[in-house]
């Protein structure tokens, strides 16, 4: 038996292959192949009793429903087999298939070394984010141009994003950086961005913002100005849930940055709007006229209504 491929990111499926020889290795046609696989009822067979071809061969999909993360199946096939004198024998064999990237599940990456879901640049060209002592970092921005790096998988349709964000200096005018939600390529995309306008009186220009980037144009739907502004080397979480046409987001400072949850505030008390332009895709991060340091990012399914 042979499962192609062995591991599966993103909703999509396995095709185990069972190929049946006899004793001289010649294939065995016209004979039924038992396929089974353990998960649960979150794995599902496409063909659990498929007939052998001409080659010997009987296949199956196996596919999963990502109601747990990093799930491991496997898939067993049995049939019975004539031995030459009429006599039946059963045989078994058994194939390992692995799903990742579960959206019901969750996703962690703390940038400590452990991650092993790679990240893309949002454009090629122009990826400026690396891995630095333990953090994400946004580095050496062209003014003007946004950069950013996509994960996850482009089914995601209601997630929960969340990232400490740190900016380690003076920020400079109409900088932004933040959460991609729902990411259907470079230029079209939710975004949760901590903002600072060009003008206005301070702190007030220091804001969160909601809005979409259709066609290359952003569009902003609704902002807030953050209290106090934002400090400069102040660890921040960002946290953004989108679900259904609803986005919500919390900005805070928490006593400590290893435990966020410690000083969460409600999403009673957060920024909230409405949009239907995407209905799914990926999350990311981006930074325009700064360098930022993200850490402990984290995907989840949504809480609450």
């Amino acid at each position: 038996m042979v499962a192609s491929p062995t591991t599966v990111s993103c909703p999509s499926s396995s095709t185990v292959t069972a190929t049946l020889l006899d004793t001289n290795g010649d294939p065995v046609s016209g004979t039924t192949i038992n396929f089974t696989a353990t998960g649960g009822a979150t794995v599902t067979i496409g063909s659990p009793s498929p007939t052998s071809d001409a080659n010997g061969e009987g296949s199956t999909s196996v596919s999963y429903d990502y109601s747990e993360p990093y799930l491991a199946s496997t898939v067993s096939g049995s049939a019975l087999i004539d031995d030459g004198s009429g006599n039946l024998n059963p045989i078994y064999n058994a194939a390992s298939v692995g799903f990742s990237y579960g959206a019901q599940g969750g996703f962690a990456d703390p940038f400590d070394g452990t991650q092993t879901l790679a990240w893309d640049p949002l454009v090629p060209a122009g990826d400026n984010f690396e891995i630095d002592v333990e953090e994400f970092r946004s580095e050496n921005i062209t003014p003007g141009s946004p950069v950013g790096t996509l994960n996850g998988c482009a089914s995601w349709a209601d997630y929960t994003v969340q990232t400490n964000v740190t900016i380690s200096a003076t920020p400079t005018d109409d900088y932004f950086g933040g959460i991609i939600l729902r990411n259907q390529d470079e230029d079209d995309y939710y975004y949760v961005r901590i903002y600072r306008k060009a003008t206005g009186p301070s702190p007030d220009r220091d804001r969160v913002q909601v809005g979409r980037r259709v066609l290359g144009t952003p569009f902003d739907l609704q902002d807030e100005p953050i209290t106090g502004g934002f400090v400069p080397g102040t660890t921040y979480t960002l946290k953004a849930q989108i679900k259904g046409d609803e986005i919500k987001v919390k900005l805070w400072a928490p006593l400590d940055p290893n435990d966020p949850a410690a000083d969460e505030p409600a999403w009673e008390a957060t920024l909230t709007t409405t949009d239907t332009t995407f209905t799914s895709g990926r999350f990311g991060l981006e930074a325009m006229d700064q360098d930022y340091r993200f850490d402990n990012v984290s995907v989840e399914n949504p809480e609450g209504a």
